[in-house]
């Protein structure tokens, strides 16, 4: 949920990185399984970075900006 940044109890935001930057991404949220969430993107747009592999910020993220510069320094990989 660290990675979530909640709207209301049925939809959030969450940032990603891509090439360099970070993309604010408003998403629904479908269901949990504890700490696993299924989110899926309101905008058809955004989908595509919605997606298993995806750069998801997981820490400090209530100080980003849409678009803002971002430089990755840890990664860790999960698996449901």
């Amino acid at each position: 949920m660290n990675s979530i940044k909640p709207v209301d109890d049925k939809t959030g935001e969450i940032f990603v990185a891509v090439d360099g930057k970070v993309k604010k991404i408003k998403i629904k949220i479908l269901g949990n399984v504890g700490e696993l969430f299924r989110l899926e993107a309101f905008n058809p747009d955004d989908a595509n970075l919605v997606i298993a592999g995806s750069q998801v910020i997981t820490d400090h993220i209530h100080f980003l900006q849409h678009d803002e510069p971002v430089r990755i320094i840890k990664t860790t990989e999960l698996m449901p």
